[in-house]
């Protein structure tokens, strides 16, 4: 039995590829710090695109079995869905009002549904305050690691600056 070369996975690894170098050559575009042995501003996209490539050889040098596609079921389009629209939220949350307004928002919505389906057992009582407190603490780290030790300025969104 021979297996189609050009399936599904390897049309996808080798847009993964063309897309990262796009972001590539866009990272690279940036303009260099001035600080002393500062990487600059493109050292995390090219971080990022470094993972795309990797993914995208993956999946063009052992792709699925048929390269086929797969089909979901109707709570994994549920799913789906949902965490597309929290993802287009988050997007227009942080332009209207900063992101460490819609942080801790979008963290404690993502732990949640994920402790719905990691942990099938738990209350919900206990799964909304596990989930507070997680929100909580990952908020208080991700805030004193970028605002307070590295002195990262992070923007309002448009709303929160005509308010203030």
């Amino acid at each position: 039995m021979e297996k189609k070369f050009w399936c599904k996975d390897r049309k996808l690894g080798i847009a993964i590829i063309l897309i990262a170098g796009f972001f590539i050559w866009r990272s690279l575009l940036l303009p260099a710090s001035k600080l002393y042995h500062d990487p600059g501003p493109s050292i995390y996209p090219l971080i990022g695109c470094g993972t795309m490539i990797l993914c995208g050889l993956i999946l063009v040098f052992k792709p699925g079995p048929d390269g086929t596609r797969m089909k979901m079921n109707k709570d994994e389009k549920k799913r789906f869905w949902t965490m597309l629209a929290i993802y287009f939220g988050t997007v227009l949350g942080c332009w209207a009002l900063g992101m460490m307004y819609v942080l801790p928002i979008t963290l404690f919505i993502v732990s949640y549904l994920f402790s719905k389906s990691s942990r099938p057992d738990m209350t919900t009582k206990k799964r909304l305050l596990t989930t507070l407190l997680y929100t909580v603490i990952i908020y208080a780290v991700i805030y004193v690691v970028y605002v307070i030790v590295l002195d990262v300025s992070v923007k309002n969104g448009v709303l929160i600056d005509l308010i203030f």
